[in-house]
């Protein structure tokens, strides 16, 4: 079905979908449709969802497909997904496949995935990383390589990151830092409360709460004042398995007051796992009123690893949810087929499965 499909960015998003579920035998089949999609992004997202079926036959055409990719943070960034997965014979050609990237940043985040293989790549991609102009992907660069440094390089990344001028990229690279050097907490906290931008000072805060959980009132206190809701709901889904047994409350009334359904639905599915049985049974509440079928299917869906009885719930909302699709555009429809996936195995099984991927090819031959 996916191969069928006309629409490159609605085909790259299915095989991506579909990856963790493709048998060894449909491999060979998935890759060759990887890289017939044109558009380079989508190409390297599909090619990065393959990466860990892959077979061993089908890497070196994989860092072939890597390489062909003309952006070079693409091409970096696919690179990296392939970088744990290749055999030894493979690495040389990787590391020239991310030595002739021109970007410093693009080759630096290459270098960075190649080092946990090849250690000795370290120094020349802290080099690189010196070298990047911008401040924001230089500090991404040095955030890559922290955990990997060795006790020697660790005085060269510290003076690269006190060099960053602006606060929020500065506190992001000192903050990657603390976990090999937990003295330097407190110039990263300083540094952080500095960051104007909430959704960032939130995010290093929350980081730098790993090492100081008092640190966690105030950095969900920030994650509230954040002014675009999509933004704050983010950083409450992203932080959510951080929060302490007394902060939860108050992060589902954070959640509560999102006025938006969408990004009030990825803030209450953030927040199920790690909600107490009561403050669940609120949240699985909230979720219900959401007016729209598709943002209350998402919201519900948080819920499925830690209560067995919403799926009776969720029978009616992916009924709802088919309802609501079939009118939209293909691109909608077939992005969101993926997710129906555990409700088709729980409620029919693999016959569902298959019966509905022979509806979609049936359908797919109408589309022109």
């Amino acid at each position: 079905v996916a191969r069928e499909i006309s629409d490159e960015y609605t085909r790259a998003r299915a095989l991506s979908r579909l990856a963790d579920k493709l048998t060894v035998e449909l491999l060979p089949e998935a890759l060759n449709v990887a890289r017939n999609i044109s558009n380079e992004y989508d190409r390297a997202r599909a090619l990065s969802r393959l990466a860990d079926k892959l077979t061993v036959e089908l890497l070196p055409e994989a860092l072939n497909i890597a390489r062909e990719i003309s952006d070079e943070d693409t091409r970096a960034r696919a690179l990296s997904s392939l970088a744990d997965k290749l055999t030894v014979e493979l690495l040389p050609e990787a590391l020239n496949v991310a030595r002739e990237i021109s970007d410093e940043f693009a080759r630096a985040i290459a270098l960075s995935s190649l080092a946990d293989r090849q250690p000795e790549l370290l120094p020349e991609a802290l080099n690189i990383a010196r070298e990047i102009s911008n401040e924001y992907r230089r500090a991404n660069a040095l955030s890559s390589l922290a955990d990997k440094l060795t006790v020697e390089l660790l005085p060269e990344a510290l003076n690269i990151a006190r060099k960053i001028s602006d606060e929020d990229p500065r506190a992001s690279a000192l903050s990657s830092l603390v976990d090999r050097q937990p003295e330097l907490l407190p110039e990263a906290l300083n540094v952080a409360r500095k960051i104007f931008d909430e959704s960032a000072r939130a995010s290093v805060l929350f980081r730098l709460a790993d090492r100081q959980p008092e640190l966690l009132p105030e950095a969900l206190n920030v994650a509230r004042e954040i002014f675009y809701e999509d933004y704050r709901a983010s950083a409450l889904s992203r932080f959510a398995d951080k929060l302490t047994v007394e902060l939860l409350p108050e992060a589902l009334n954070v959640a509560r007051e999102i006025s938006d359904e969408d990004a009030r639905a990825i803030a209450l599915s953030g927040l199920a796992k790690p909600l107490t049985e009561t403050l669940r049974l609120i949240a699985r509440t909230l979720s219900l009123k959401i007016q729209d079928p598709y943002h209350r299917a998402e919201a519900l869906g948080g819920f499925l690893e830690v209560d067995n009885s919403l799926w009776q719930d969720l029978e009616k909302q992916s009924q709802n949810l088919l309802r609501l699709l079939t009118p939209k555009e293909r691109k909608h429809f077939v992005g969101n087929i993926p997710k129906l996936y555990p409700y088709l195995q729980r409620l029919g099984g693999q016959p569902a499965v298959e019966a509905t991927l022979q509806a979609m090819r049936d359908a797919c031959q109408q589309w022109t």
